[in-house]
């Protein structure tokens, strides 16, 4: 039996290390690439609204969120945009609309903002990198954040404006319920 030159098994050693090494780097970023799962925690995420400003999820920590993905040519989400918009009026403040359009023209999505005279925050996912994330199934699409950042509610569809309430009821008593 022939045994090996010491830089064969140096080098056999260093591509088995990196082998294992790329092995748990990729089961570990399969686990910080969170899917949007109820009583689990929302995947954070920054996007930009409008003006171009950066906005992250984890900005309203401590706030209840509703993260909505739409697009301007989805009659459902036509539908909605208005009841979102009274949402936001009578919540005054008590809660943070973050409405997602999925990867549209900024223009478009700006004529749409003036049309349906939305003043909730609007941001871009340009690519439709987030809505992949979110691993979303249909729009218009939903999530109501807790005050810890946890999913209380995922609804795919367009809701009412008593859906929409009791959503935002329901997620403000998960985290009051969790609270010491």
């Amino acid at each position: 039996m022939m045994l090996m030159p010491r830089r064969k098994i140096t080098l056999m050693i260093t591509l088995l290390a990196v082998a294992v090494f790329f092995i748990f780097a990729v089961a570990e970023l399969r686990g910080l690439t969170m899917e949007a799962v109820v009583d689990r925690p929302a995947p954070d995420f920054t996007l930009p609204d409008l003006e171009g400003t950066p906005v992250s999820l984890g900005d309203y920590r401590g706030r209840v969120v509703l993260v909505n993905f739409w697009t301007t040519w989805c009659p459902p989400c036509k539908e909605e945009m208005p009841i979102l918009q009274q949402l936001h009026r009578e919540m005054n403040g008590r809660m943070k609309i973050l409405a997602v359009d999925r990867a549209e023209p900024v223009e478009a999505v700006r004529r749409f903002v003036d049309k349906y005279g939305i003043t909730f925050t609007v941001l871009l996912d340009r690519r439709d990198d987030l809505a992949r994330r979110y691993q979303l199934t249909g729009i218009p699409e939903s999530f109501f954040i807790d005050a810890d950042g946890i999913i209380r509610v995922k609804w795919i569809g367009p809701m009412t404006l008593p859906m929409m309430k009791r959503f935002v009821q329901e997620t403000e008593g998960a985290s009051e319920g969790r609270k010491p």
